[in-house]
């Protein structure tokens, strides 16, 4: 326990989620599309054809530091670093490798055109997303979210961390829901392992528990 750890009413998953997973499966979101957003993805699926390789979604980049180590470890992939903050993005390092780029846009609309352009990424990780642990606001997570039926299909494997375990675990009742095929496992970081974001440096540096989900399609 740290001055960073999670303290919430809810101890468990929430008891509505399936009831919201069956509803937005049954629906789909029509939420219009901004302009400038479509242009956002334009300008990345351009990026992503121009090269023709392997895609990593990297959601909720902040300042790009996940992004950037995520290149470096994937030089043969495509990176694409996504964070609505233009005040975060600014302090990205400036000298980017070559696979990767950071876009200024709002994550639920990219998926949902990410996934319409009938794209799929190799890997799609999300680092500590704001996982509202507050009961009353479980509707804003992302496994109750009328989005995630989408970003469900957005990769074949999905790298999701966060220091409130009940948040993962709601993770893998969600994709278990919509990626029957697929295999999640849950497991407590080292501590000694490269930090990935800001927060995840804090976090060790306060004796933080940390874990990681990751969700991958069983091939037969």
């Amino acid at each position: 326990m740290s001055e960073y750890t999670i303290h919430s009413e809810q101890i468990a998953p929430h008891e509505e989620l399936l009831l919201a997973l069956q509803s937005h499966q049954s629906s789909v979101w029509r939420r219009p599309i901004a302009a400038h957003q479509i242009e956002v993805f334009e300008q990345a699926r351009a990026f992503m054809v121009r090269r023709d390789a392997p895609i990593i979604l990297d959601s909720g980049c902040g300042t790009g530091m996940s992004s950037q180590i995520l290149a470096e470890q994937f030089s043969e992939h495509t990176v694409i670093g996504l964070d609505k903050s233009l005040l975060r993005l600014s302090k990205a390092d400036k000298q980017l490798p070559d696979n990767v780029r950071l876009f200024r846009a709002d994550v639920r609309d990219f998926w949902r055109l990410f996934v319409e352009a009938g794209l799929k990424a190799d890997w799609h990780y999300l680092l500590y997303p704001n996982p509202y642990p507050k009961k009353v606001q479980f509707k804003k997570r992302w496994p109750a979210h009328p989005v995630f039926p989408v970003l469900a299909h957005s990769a074949d494997r999905f790298e999701v961390r966060s220091n409130w375990r009940v948040y993962l675990d709601e993770w893998e009742i969600a994709l278990h829901c919509l990626r029957p095929k697929s295999a999640t496992r849950i497991t407590r970081l080292d501590a000694s392992v490269l930090p990935m974001t800001r927060f995840e440096q804090k976090y060790f540096k306060a004796g933080e528990a940390c874990y990681r989900l990751i969700n991958e399609v069983i091939i037969e």
